[in-house]
């Protein structure tokens, strides 16, 4: 697949890749978590490790964000405390433009539209499932999210 994306969060004052082998965290009381959504398309970065915002809210906006998209939509996303936009669009043959701009910063990358929807899909399957399982302060967002996510791909 050429489009990855991958969620790291922080704990301990360091980015620890969220995944089915990451031991327990040590996240922060607070209602966010701070963290990272590196998203790239043929290994070249959209958004990198240095983009660090409230990694649960912008998944939450994402999953919303990427059900529009399926349905047509050409959705913009901006991040939860900085001055940065996430844009998908569609374009011909199933094809879309990954755009991430803001700061003086514009990055833009094409993929096929499915395999961009395909990689959100698992990662999000993945991230609600893995801050179900680590988190010691659970929210109930993150079941109904995680049961959104599954009913989703059947």
């Amino acid at each position: 697949m050429d489009v990855r994306i991958r969620t790291l969060v922080e704990s301990k004052g360091e980015l620890v890749r969220l995944d089915d082998i990451t031991p327990q965290l040590r996240l922060r009381r607070a209602e966010h978590f701070d963290g990272v959504i590196v998203l790239g398309v043929k290994d070249r970065p959209v958004i990198d490790e240095t983009v660090v915002d409230d990694v649960d809210w912008f998944w939450g906006f994402l999953w919303t964000a990427t059900k529009d998209f399926v349905n047509g939509c050409d959705v913009k996303i901006g991040l939860p405390t900085l001055p940065y936009e996430l844009e998908f669009i569609h374009l011909t043959e199933g094809n879309a433009r990954i755009s991430f701009s803001g700061r003086g910063t514009s990055v833009q990358r094409f993929c096929v539209a499915q395999e961009l929807v395909e990689a959100i899909v698992t990662e999000a399957d993945s991230y609600y499932r893995n801050m179900i399982r680590l988190a010691k302060k659970q929210q109930r967002l993150w079941h109904d999210m995680l049961d959104d996510v599954r009913a989703f791909r059947d």
